[in-house]
């Protein structure tokens, strides 16, 4: 019993700690380092040295935690079908040696958080069904061997946040249907091998915070249902190709803050019911083409922030479901110049945006008949022609000025005006809870009209041009 220092009571606990252990027994069947049940004193641990041992089945979270850890010699038995966690947050462990694998089945979690190993050898991984979050976090980790990976279906987060991979191996992926987070947060890849993704559903943040990728194959992606923030944050994207996309249902922040996308092509989505920020924050997108949106219940902050988009084609809304499901779909949408879409059955602003009066009156025209619902485009150059009363007329939404030019206001350089909402990671400012705030929040306050932030902000008045 490796725990047990002494017989007489009160001396079981090793005060220290090991730093070295060498452990051989053909009788130890079963081996645990790290169980937060022994007395050792593991996250010292330094070195060891597994001679050998009987018919163990499972190294299981073996040395997990040990942080200390930099030396690792493994004679494993033939018998071992478990290597899940055996190495997780062994952070200081740079290398590990070639043992025998052959009978392993799942290395999910294997190497996760051993964020100094650098290298790992060519383990025999033809039994090996999981690899997820195999080597999440190894954020030191520059090269990964081409591993049989013939049977593995599920590749997780297999290489999620390897901030210091640049390339992957083409991998055998033909049995793999999980591909969620796989690459997510590889800010060094700048490509990825066409792998085999016949049997994949699950795409989501496959290559999230892939902020040098620039380009990506065309997989196939028939079986996929899932895309969701596929490609967030990857800010070197400039395109993408045309994926299959019939089976997909969800493409929530698919492309959000794809800051270097400038156009996406016209996928199949008539199966998608989300598409909740799809392109949140891409400040390039200049057009986007007219989506088979029909099945769309969600599509709040699907547009916001996108500096750069200039239209709107005839997009279906009829299926959004609530107005918290259609919020701030264009906030901050300043060089918006068009949007033919139709029938907005909940409020909306299309305030600070480059609407004309014939682009006013064109949504106007648009609007279907209901009551109770207020549009906001105010501080477009277009109100001062427009004829509020074509929406007005049908009964339903209020053309604003309802709320003249009160706001949240903030001297940056520039006077920068929300009138119904100011959003932020770390905050949130709405018009309808504005009194419930003590400013200023971030450099913004609230005004009730432009004279007042002027004067408050000691600006001259506007001109007209």
């Amino acid at each position: 019993n490796l725990f047990v220092k002494d017989p007489t009571a009160g001396l079981q606990s090793y005060s220290t700690g090991w730093l070295e252990l060498a452990i051989a027994g053909s009788s130890i069947t079963t081996l645990t380092i790290s169980s937060a049940s022994t007395t050792i004193r593991y996250s010292y641990l330094e070195s060891i040295n597994i001679v050998g041992l009987g018919a163990v089945t499972t190294f299981t979270s073996l040395l997990r935690n040990c942080t200390k850890l930099q030396n690792v010699s493994i004679n494993a038995p033939a018998t071992v079908t478990d290597t899940s966690a055996m190495f997780t947050s062994c952070s200081s462990l740079t290398t590990v040696p070639l043992f025998n694998t052959a009978a392993v089945n799942n290395m999910s979690t294997m190497f996760q958080s051993c964020s100094s190993l650098t290298t790992v050898p060519l383990f025999n991984t033809a039994a090996v069904t999981s690899t997820n979050n195999m080597f999440a976090l190894c954020s030191s980790l520059k090269t990964v061997p081409l591993f049989n990976t013939a049977a593995v279906n599920n590749m997780s987060g297999m290489l999620s946040s390897c901030a210091s991979l640049t390339t992957v191996p083409l991998f055998n992926t033909a049995a793999v249907n999980n591909m969620s987070g796989m690459l997510s947060g590889c800010s060094s890849l700048t490509t990825v091998p066409l792998f085999n993704t016949a049997a994949v559903t699950n795409m989501s943040t496959m290559f999230q915070s892939c902020a040098s990728l620039r380009t990506v194959p065309l997989f196939n992606t028939a079986a996929v249902t899932s895309m969701s923030s596929m490609f967030q944050t990857c800010s070197s994207l400039t395109t993408v190709p045309l994926f299959n996309t019939a089976a997909v249902n969800n493409m929530t922040s698919m492309f959000n803050s794809c800051s270097s996308l400038t156009t996406v092509p016209l996928f199949n989505t008539a199966a998608v019911t989300n598409m909740t920020s799809m392109f949140s924050s891409c400040s390039s997108l200049k057009a986007v083409p007219l989506f088979n949106t029909a099945a769309v219940t969600n599509m709040s902050f699907m547009f916001l922030s996108c500096f750069s988009l200039t239209e709107i084609p005839a997009l279906v809304t009829t299926a959004v479901t609530s107005t918290s499901n259609f919020s701030t779909l264009f906030g901050t949408c300043n060089s918006l110049a068009r949007i033919q879409a139709k029938n907005f059955r909940f409020s909306f602003a299309v305030s600070n945006c480059k609407l004309s009066a014939t682009a006013l009156n064109e949504i106007y025209t648009n609007l279907p008949s209901v009551v109770g619902q207020t549009i906001t485009v105010s501080n477009n150059y277009g109100t001062a022609g427009d004829n509020p009363a074509i929406a007005t007329a049908k009964g339903g939404p209020l053309p604003d000025d309802t709320y003249g030019t009160s706001g949240f206001y903030k001297l940056d350089g520039d006077l920068f005006y929300g009138p119904n909402f100011v959003l932020n990671a770390n905050y949130e400012l709405r018009r309808e809870t504005h009194d419930q705030h003590t400013y200023p929040i971030d450099g913004w306050s609230w005004f009730d009209s432009e004279e007042d932030a002027r004067l408050f902000f000691d600006l001259p008045a506007p001109t007209d041009d």
